[in-house]
């Protein structure tokens, strides 16, 4: 047998070879799909609105008069509690405060809140007070730093804020005012 024979028998050997391998996947192919099954993927998202936060009513520890200069004193916000003031007289306008917090209905809210912050004087910008004991409260239940509440079934929660103040008895006569922040994230 000659070399240019044996070169056109080979290619054809190759070519049928190739044909009858493409056959066989083809055929494997359909019988994996013959016995192929699907499923569909369910997908689902909430879409939340916002919430919107305000301070409805301002903390304030009221006026009030140091006993004894040099005397440790202490005025809490809560009205209801006199017999915890400390070393102080005369002491009237102290309120709680109060934020309200509105959104979608059940949307749960986690508060978080500092420990203390204080209130600075107003004249001098540079004699500040402790603010101490700081609170939250829904109802009369206490809501600690980093805990989650649920709107109610009006979408709505109002929050008393309360809080301490307190000093060494040396604090001059004036205005003091400041803030802290009330994180509300949801």
């Amino acid at each position: 047998m000659s070399g240019e024979v044996f070169m056109v028998l080979f290619t054809r050997f190759n070519r049928a070879l190739i044909a009858v391998g493409c056959v066989c996947l083809g055929i494997v192919g359909m019988q994996y799909q013959a016995n192929a099954a699907s499923v569909s993927a369910t997908a689902s998202a909430t879409i939340i609105s916002g919430i919107t936060v305000s301070e409805t009513t301002p903390i304030s520890f009221g006026s009030f008069r140091i006993a004894t200069a040099g005397a440790t004193w202490a005025v809490y916000t809560d009205a209801s509690t006199t017999a915890n003031n400390i070393g102080v007289t005369d002491v009237t306008g102290r309120r709680d405060g109060m934020i309200a917090i509105s959104g979608a209905v059940d949307t749960s809210v986690t508060l978080s809140y500092p420990e203390t912050s204080s209130i600075v004087n107003t004249v001098d910008n540079s004699t500040s007070i402790t603010i101490a004991d700081i609170e939250l409260l829904y109802g009369s239940t206490l809501i600690e730093s980093g805990n989650t509440v649920t709107l109610d079934a009006d979408g709505a929660l109002n929050i008393t804020v309360r809080a301490r103040i307190s000093g060494n008895g040396n604090e001059a006569a004036g205005n003091y005012s400041g803030s802290f922040n009330i994180n509300v994230n949801y």
